[in-house]
């Protein structure tokens, strides 16, 4: 068993989709951290000029980061998540299956077995490259701006005392930020995963790319048109939008991996080979 998660980690690791996915989100982090985040430190070490820039509410990581601002940078890593989540691995239960990887493999060892490594590795694959350029972000913006608790009122205040979190935001920003953090990375894990029980029903190995992102879409647009946006996921998992955020992420998070888990291991079973 331990062979196994070794094996499939490795081959994580030598996975090209893994490195361009990665790569892709690193890339707009860094963008961000050169076209704003280094340009907005300036006026950490210029405090007049920090004065007059944010009306007396000094420059901080909170209000600064990629995933605090109204920039392009984060919202467009939030719109490809599915994308990135599923490049790094998701398709390689689709190939397994085509190239008779997944009999030879489970001649030696329980298919449940089998199933339960690629389930594991496919989550933690979309969690980590959603989650680290975020992370990376975050991190580089510590060593650019304080990071101090943001004060209620202020201009550059972006939630306001009566949105979700507020306590914490406003009293333990650093907590605040890293749990938005963790939700990015959860649910680009869960939409990782669907593309596994997506192998089922499809014969071309981009439709198990494709599903994800048509499933995150309709999520999107299903909501937009029942007037609750709160519930689209790339508004619940924008740290920067003041709505009621944890609620939908929670119910929506179990119910994309409850299906995953039904279809991929218990409809699953009556269903090896077909479309494949």
């Amino acid at each position: 068993m331990k062979n196994l998660y070794r094996f499939e980690f490795k081959r994580l690791l030598h996975s090209i989709g893994f490195w361009v996915a990665l790569c892709t989100g690193m890339i707009i982090s860094i963008i961000d951290i050169i076209f704003n985040g280094i340009p907005m430190s300036k006026y950490v070490v210029e405090p007049s000029e920090a004065l007059e820039y944010t009306l007396f509410s000094p420059i901080k990581v909170c209000e600064n980061w990629m995933g605090a601002t109204y920039y392009w940078n984060g919202k467009i890593l939030l719109l490809m998540l599915p994308l990135l989540a599923t490049m790094p691995f998701a398709y390689t239960f689709y190939k397994d299956n085509v190239n008779g990887v997944y009999n030879s493999i489970c001649t030696r060892i329980s298919k449940k077995y089998y199933k339960r490594c690629k389930f594991i590795v496919t989550f933690f694959s979309g969690a980590f490259v959603t989650g680290f350029p975020f992370l990376f972000n975050y991190m580089a913006y510590l060593t650019l701006m304080p990071s101090i608790n943001p004060e209620p009122g202020s201009v550059s205040d972006h939630l306001g005392t009566k949105s979700y979190f507020a306590d914490i935001y406003y009293e333990h920003v650093n907590v605040y930020i890293l749990v938005s953090i963790i939700m990015i990375a959860l649910f680009g894990g869960a939409m990782a995963v669907t593309a596994l029980y997506a192998s089922f029903y499809v014969n071309k190995i981009y439709t198990v790319y494709v599903y994800p992102c048509l499933l995150y879409i309709g999520m999107i647009c299903l909501c937009d048109i029942l007037g609750i946006q709160e519930w689209e996921p790339n508004i619940f998992l924008d740290s920067s939008i003041n709505y009621q955020r944890l609620v939908p992420f929670i119910v929506e998070f179990i119910i994309v991996m409850l299906v995953a888990i039904y279809e991929f291991f218990v409809s699953g079973r009556n269903k090896e080979g077909v479309g494949l």
